[in-house]
């Protein structure tokens, strides 16, 4: 860059120079004492003036050939990305098959409430007579719950809890009211642990009592519609597929035994 500035001026300085001598010699002509300095002015400004202009020409042609070959390299390569969009590449991608395997479905447990039973058996004279009895004047109602499971696997640490209230129809629990005495009269009961195997056949039990005495004014109570006798039950068991709870209450307003007349207390079951 520098060089390519400096010849120019030296060339232009050389010939500026050689200009001034010439006119300084035709108008007042040489002097003796000049006629030397003059020679040697007249020969250096010569010699600057030729070799500048031969050296800016010189690199004015190898800037030529750079600039020829940088047009034809980039004629080439302009030809090539034409080439190239003309006949696009074709690229095959065959990617890894992925084998996705389902989830496996783990097997589960499926209880069924069978069946109600009173604890309580009849007898006369010390014999028993095959009868069950839920209500007896003076003793706890004891009431047996039977489960069995019909699920695939069996149902590991099953607990079972029960307990048996007594409380006037007229009362109207709520839901919240029901709970708070579920959980109060359930730390008195007394649970029934173990296994529960799949299939069907071996029943999983145990006894609901009342946290009270029955009296015969119970009964006739219970009769006329003015008390109820509400039975807390309480399950839990493990599988697979996890941990899994059953909490129901269940309400009966009839003096006689008949497991038919019993029914939910609204909006208390729960599951899961």
């Amino acid at each position: 860059m520098f060089w390519d500035i400096a010849l120019p001026v030296l060339a232009a300085l050389a010939q500026g120079l050689t200009g001034f001598l010439g006119w300084r010699v035709t108008v007042d002509g040489v002097k003796e004492e000049r006629k030397k300095l003059y020679e040697w002015l007249f020969a250096i400004a010569s010699l600057v003036g030729v070799v500048s202009v031969g050296i800016a020409a010189y690199r004015g042609s190898q800037i030529s050939r750079d600039l020829a070959d940088l047009k034809q390299g980039q004629q080439s390569t302009n030809a090539g990305i034409q080439t190239i969009a003309n006949n696009p590449p074709t690229v095959v991608v065959n990617p890894p098959a992925v084998t996705v395997n389902p989830p496996q479905q783990l097997a589960a447990s499926l209880l069924r409430f069978e069946k109600l039973e009173s604890a309580l058996s009849e007898a006369v004279n010390g014999l028993p007579t095959g009868r069950r009895l839920a209500f007896v004047p003076g003793a706890t109602v004891q009431l047996n719950l039977y489960w069995l499971n019909d699920g695939a696997v069996t149902a590991d640490r099953a607990k079972g809890m029960a307990a048996v209230y007594l409380a006037p129809n007229e009362t109207k629990e709520t839901e919240k009211e029901l709970t708070t005495k579920f959980k109060q009269i359930l730390k008195r009961a007394t649970p029934g642990v173990g296994t529960i195997p799949n299939g069907g056949h071996t029943e999983f039990w145990y006894t609901a009592e009342s946290d009270r005495v029955v009296t015969q004014d119970d009964i006739d109570k219970l009769a006329k519609g003015t008390e109820v006798l509400y039975l807390f039950d309480s399950l839990s068991w493990i599988d697979p597929t996890g941990s899994h709870y059953i909490h129901r209450c269940i309400a009966l307003q009839h003096p006689a035994f008949d497991p038919e007349v019993w029914h939910f207390c609204h909006d208390f079951s729960d599951h899961r």
